[in-house]
This record gives structure tokens, sequence and C-alpha cells, in this order.
């Protein structure tokens, strides 16, 4: 199974106030896991995998404020992403940006993360060169 470094700067998120409720403006840092990940490749149906085998991490932290995106990856290297869009529509967070990923590996993604504002639900995807990766996980305020 290929491995795609980039899938570190998929997970995102935004601010919802405990319990799924409406999201606080004031909140700046959020934290997301992700529970369910598939991975879908041009030549092959699409599979369930774990974050950990695609080198995506399962918990990110957000700064609204600061745009970025930090985690660790399964080997324990951090790493920090660029949001470059925040939306916000029908009661969602809609987040994108683009990662290169390894500086060695022609690995990049554009991604889309979106969070309910209602539920603190994430649904995200990130394409690359004959991959996509979909994700369900949820959000909360730190």
């Amino acid at each position: 199974m290929k491995k795609y470094y980039c899938l570190a700067a998929l997970f995102g998120g935004l601010t919802l106030s405990a319990g799924g409720a409406a999201a606080d403006e004031a909140v700046q840092s959020i934290m997301c896991a992700t529970l369910e990940l598939r991975q879908c490749d041009a030549k092959a149906p699409c599979h369930d995998v774990n974050p950990e085998d695609v080198d995506a991490p399962r918990l990110i932290r957000i700064d609204l404020g600061d745009k970025t995106l930090t985690a660790s990856r399964a080997d324990g290297t951090a790493f920090q992403s660029i949001i470059d869009h925040t939306e916000e529509v029908d009661q969602k967070i809609i987040i994108q940006g683009a990662e290169d990923g390894s500086k060695d590996r022609h690995d990049g993604v554009g991604w889309t993360l979106t969070i309910s504002k209602l539920t603190g639900r994430m649904t995200l995807a990130a394409a690359g060169d004959d991959v996509v990766f979909v994700g369900f996980g949820s959000c909360a305020a730190l």
C-alpha cells in the first residue's frame, strides 16, 4: 500500500462549543479527531485505511487566529500546515488548503474539510495524483 505523507494536512476544523452547540466565534483553538478514513485509487476500489497506514495523524490542533494546523505523524514527527481559505455556508465551516507533502516525493494534495456547527461532525476530502482520501470525524473547542 502506498504511503501518502501529505495527508497530515488533511484534517482541520472549526470551533464548536462543548456538546456540538453553535460555534463560538471567540474560540481560536480546536481539536479534531479522525474516526474513519477511506482511500480511493484510480485503478482500484475504495477501501478503509488506518490513518497511521497513510501517515495521517488521528488528532489535529487548529489555531484559527494563526490559520495553522499542528499535529504529529505516526512516526512522531511534528508538522504544521497553513489553512488557505475558510468560509461559512449553511451552518457549516468549510476549510480549504493545499499541502506539498514530502519534499522528496510527488505527493501533494488539495483538500477540503467541512465541519457542522450544529453537531461538530467533520467530513474531509483530499485529492492528489490518482488518489482521493475521504474521512469522517469530530471536532471540539479547546
